[in-house]
């Protein structure tokens, strides 16, 4: 099932005409320790976003924890939560953008002057998220690049095709529209 999801997504970003690198001249390449860490750091920053918007939204710290209770790796997750409630920031994604940044830097280790590649595929990714929600919330494809296009730019068709191409869940979608931006980068 997997590669069958990985395969259509490719298929679908290679006919919408996707580039997925910022700019095809560049040379941005990460080792595969990089990868795996840089991967790592998309996990952690959607853990970031989601208590960003909770606590832009009121929410308060032990609700946020109290709903990954269940999961693996809970101490690392609170302390994710932790740094999240103790930072000022106006918007979610803006907040979950910076994280991922600057995970990259000092998790994964990547010089800033490398992250331009790897932010760009964490967009995307975050891009191919929003968009499986706009699907599953009844949105047609014409609907959802009509609202995303004009602050997404071109992008957006090719992420909305590829995610509207095949089934899956959010973080499946998510994590294979990461790799394969990811892949056209990284040194094999």
């Amino acid at each position: 099932m997997k590669k069958i999801i990985m395969a259509n997504l490719l298929i679908a970003l290679t006919l919408a005409g996707c580039s997925t690198t910022p700019d095809s001249t560049q040379k941005n390449l990460y080792s595969k320790d990089e990868t795996a860490r840089l991967t790592y750091c998309v996990g952690l920053s959607d853990i970031a976003f989601y208590a960003a918007q909770k606590k832009l939204d009121g929410m308060g710290i032990e609700e946020v924890k109290a709903k990954y209770a269940s999961a693996k790796n809970t101490e690392i997750i609170y302390s994710v939560i932790d740094v999240v409630y103790s930072e000022e920031f106006t918007s979610s994604y803006s907040y979950q953008k910076s994280f991922f940044h600057d995970c990259g830097i000092k998790l994964a280790e990547v010089d800033a002057s490398r992250m331009q590649s790897a932010d760009f595929c964490n967009h995307n990714q975050f891009l191919a998220g929003v968009v499986h929600s706009m699907k599953e919330n009844g949105n047609s494809r014409e609907q959802t690049l009509a609202k995303l296009k004009a602050k997404e730019g071109d992008i957006t068709t090719s992420i909305v095709n590829a995610v509207y191409s095949v089934s899956g869940t959010r973080s499946e979608i998510k994590l294979d529209i990461w790799k394969l931006c990811l892949d056209s980068v990284a040194k094999k």
